[in-house]
């Protein structure tokens, strides 16, 4: 027995049921309509489409009105059918964490990668939020940078948050993805960063160590210590493992083997205080093999840079009469110690791991006093005619 199907019986799929009868009309808000006098443009609902082709393929680019259409259609038909990318920047960002190659033959070290990326999640992301690469200009640049100046954030800290964004606007606009870099250009002016140079803020004086040291926890005084006595960035600290420190005949150094640049990579001298305390605090560690990280978490990994210096290092130097301090003013004071009790630049240079030479650390740290007195000239060119 064959059963036929029932006509408008929802269990018979398949089924054509307009069999002999004209297809509906498309509603007129998903037709495309050519737009008169202009060929090539159409309007569907209430947006224009323009039809073009890139690199031997067809593309359709939207626009909200007819006059953005026709401008665009004009470029077309010059030669110029380079657009800007409607990807939306936080989507585009992830990508970019994960291919950046750096700027530089040098590349870029992970730690710099994971310090971009944190910068961005927690600034750049809930800023610029869902908008398009192709809507970011100079204007709202200056937007983000007064945004972070907002918060409260130092003037060189504005600076490094933005390095990310603007190193991403480079490498989208040397793929095609933007007609022209925004940040191209770009100078980050803070208000009050002429001010906060002339305080002098950056760098902490021997009494404010002291007086930070003795607001730092028990648990963190070791590696503030060690920050304070060597120098070292906070990130090549909590880097450091135990096979890092020894003591032979020049006596007890550390080998720094992760810096965000390869004059970075180095072992430097430490004060008997510091090694004391190392050596102290290898034979009460749960974690003293030659692979476990000195400053370690309870878990035995490696401390974390930013957790550290906002829960402990910032609530201290609050304390302390320095809330401006951070852990990097700490390298800054002890540069400014050495300068003071006669290191020259070069030797400077070499403890702190600058590749110049000793350029930045003449420039910075010492200070080269005004002449006083020529008579010495007049004694050795007495006997000139």
């Amino acid at each position: 027995m064959t059963i036929l199907p029932v006509r408008g019986d929802p269990h018979t799929s398949g089924v054509n049921q307009t069999r002999g009868r004209p297809a509906p009309a498309t509603p007129e808000h998903r037709r495309l309509i050519r737009v008169p006098n202009h060929p090539g443009i159409y309007r569907k609902g209430d947006r224009f489409h323009v039809r073009f082709r890139h690199k031997g393929r067809q593309r359709t680019r939207t626009f909200r009105t007819k006059t953005e259409a026709v401008q665009f259609k004009g470029q077309v038909a010059s030669g110029d059918t380079l657009t800007g990318s409607r990807e939306r920047f936080s989507a585009y960002a992830e990508r970019w964490l994960e291919t950046y190659e750096g700027g530089t033959s040098n590349g870029i070290s992970e730690e710099t990668r994971a310090s971009y990326r944190d910068s961005l999640e927690r600034h750049a992301f809930p800023f610029f939020g869902a908008i398009k690469l192709e809507e970011i200009d100079p204007p709202f640049l200056r937007e983000y940078t007064q945004h972070l100046a907002n918060k409260g954030l130092a003037p060189n800290t504005v600076r490094r948050y933005f390095a990310p964004v603007r190193a991403l606007l480079g490498t989208a606009n040397g793929d095609g993805l933007l007609r022209s870099n925004p940040a191209r250009g770009f100078r980050v002016v803070v208000r009050g960063d002429n001010e906060d140079r002339r305080r002098n803020k950056r760098r902490l004086s021997a009494q404010q160590t002291k007086d930070l040291l003795s607001e730092i926890p028990a648990g963190y005084s070791d590696l503030v210590y060690l920050l304070a006595s060597t120098g070292v960035r906070i990130g090549e600290c909590l880097a450091f493992t135990w096979s890092d420190f020894r003591t032979d005949a020049d006596g007890p150094t550390l080998q720094i083997t992760k810096s965000k640049t390869a004059s970075g990579v180095r072992r430097i001298a430490i004060s008997p205080e510091a090694a004391r305390r190392l050596l102290k605090r290898r034979a009460e560690s749960d974690f003293s093999s030659d692979d476990d990280s000195i400053f370690p978490t309870r878990s035995g990994l490696p401390m974390d840079a930013h957790n550290f210096r906002n829960r402990v290092f910032v609530p201290a130097a609050k304390r302390a009469g320095v809330p401006w301090a951070r852990p990097h003013a700490l390298r800054h004071g002890l540069a400014t110690m050495m300068a003071e009790l006669g290191y020259s630049p070069p030797h400077i240079a070499a403890h702190l791991g600058h590749a110049d030479g000793g350029v930045l650390a003449m420039k910075t740290y010492v200070k080269v006093e005004r002449v006083k007195s020529m008579a010495f000239v007049d004694e050795i060119l007495s006997d000139a005619k």
